[in-house]
Parts: structure tokens; C-alpha cells; sequence
């Protein structure tokens, strides 16, 4: 199962404003260290936090993170007003490897095959984001202050609506496997969540 802390959804930092001027974003860094990772195939050794009274056999904690959002504008050709989008965003799955953890006797391959689920759709739906925001437009008739706040606003609506599917996604998934303990249901959103993380492109990290 996902846990109950940081595991409802988007992560996101104050959006930053970029125009003109300023370079590229980077593409968000790797991250794998004792406290967080990045998207990857988890082992037992990254379920580091305490046993939770209340949870499950074993938890998860994962988000999706949208890092800052640098807006660009531009004038369209020939004066037909402008166009305004986000430059390069950056948007990742990330797990908490100390607010992840299991209790004695859980560390077995079911179970973890169980949350690897759970971070796979964590980053289907950081990849979905992604593609979202690389696709996003605002147009207006010139580049004004109220053109990059329409189109902050459109963000944030993408990322609201991010933080609704994961919480249904993560739900439904553990209340159709009962937490991982029907099998024929694992096996079902097993492909399913490949099917997922198939359809959408991954996103760069460096």
C-alpha cells in the first residue's frame, strides 16, 4: 500500500516566472541516496523507515514532484498576439525511502512486487504530467502579466487534477488486490501498470 504521509499526490514548489533572458531549465538529477529515490526498480534495502502501527504489511511512500515553473512567452509571427508555455518543466516520481518501510516476517517478493506497483504508477502519472506540461499553451493577444497567470493557472489545474488520479489509481489498485493478497488481481494491474508506464514517454534525468 502507499502510506498515508506524503503519498497524496503533487508535490508542488512555488512557480517561478522566467522571461526572457534566462537560460534553459535543466532536467531534474537523479536522485539515490539513504533518504530518497527516484524512479527504478526498489529492493527491500530502500524500505528504511519504522514499523507503523495500523499499516499494512508493508507501505510505500512516493509523490510526484513539479519542480518550479519557468514561463516562456512569445510573440506569434505577423502580430497575431502571443503565445505563452511552460519552459522545460521538470517532473519526477520520488520515493521516501524513510517513510517507506515493512513489518518482520513482510520482506518477501510478493509484497514488494506489490509496492514496485505503487511507485509504477506513481511514475506513470509524473510522466503523464510531464508530457502534459511540455504540451500546455496559453494564448493572448499580447505578452502581459495576465498571460502568464493564465497559464500558471492552467499548471495548476494539470497538477490538481495529477493529485485526484493518484489518489484514485493508488486506492483502487489496493482495494481490487486487497493489498496485494489476490493474486489473480496482482497479476491483472501487474500488466496494466506496464501498460501504463508503456503509453507515456519517460521523462530526462540527468
Amino acid at each position: 500500500m502507499t502510506a498515508n504521509r506524503l503519498s497524496v499526490g503533487v508535490l508542488l514548489g512555488c512557480m517561478a516566472l522566467s522571461l526572457g533572458g534566462a537560460g534553459a531549465s535543466a532536467a531534474a538529477t537523479r536522485v539515490d541516496h539513504e533518504a530518497e529515490t527516484t524512479y527504478r526498480k526498489l529492493t527491500w534495502d530502500d524500505f528504511r523507515g519504522p514499523v507503523i502501527n495500523g499499516q499494512q504489511v508493508a507501505w510505500v511512500s512516493a509523490v510526484v514532484v513539479l519542480e518550479p515553473v519557468r514561463v516562456e512567452m512569445k510573440l506569434k509571427e505577423g502580430g497575431g498576439g502571443a503565445v505563452a508555455r511552460v519552459r522545460n518543466p521538470s517532473v519526477y516520481a520520488l520515493m521516501n525511502k524513510l517513510e517507506s518501510g515493512a513489518r518482520p516476517g513482510g520482506r518477501d517478493d510478493r509484497n514488494l512486487a506489490h509496492e514496485q506497483i505503487h511507485f509504477d504508477l506513481t511514475e506513470y502519472l509524473a510522466r503523464r504530467l510531464s508530457r502534459q506540461l511540455r504540451e500546455l499553451t496559453v494564448e493572448g493577444p499580447t505578452a502581459t502579466e495576465e498571460l502568464q497567470r493564465n497559464l500558471l493557472v492552467a499548471v495548476e489545474k494539470l497538477n490538481n487534477e495529477a493529485q485526484v488520479d493518484y489518489l484514485k489509481l493508488q486506492r483502487q489498485y489496493d482495494g481490487e488486490t486487497a493489498h496485494g493478497t489476490k493474486a489473480s488481481a496482482q497479476k491483472k494491474w501487474a500488466r496494466q501498470a506496464a501498460e501504463l508506464l508503456a503509453s507515456e514517454e519517460p521523462y530526462e534525468l540527468k
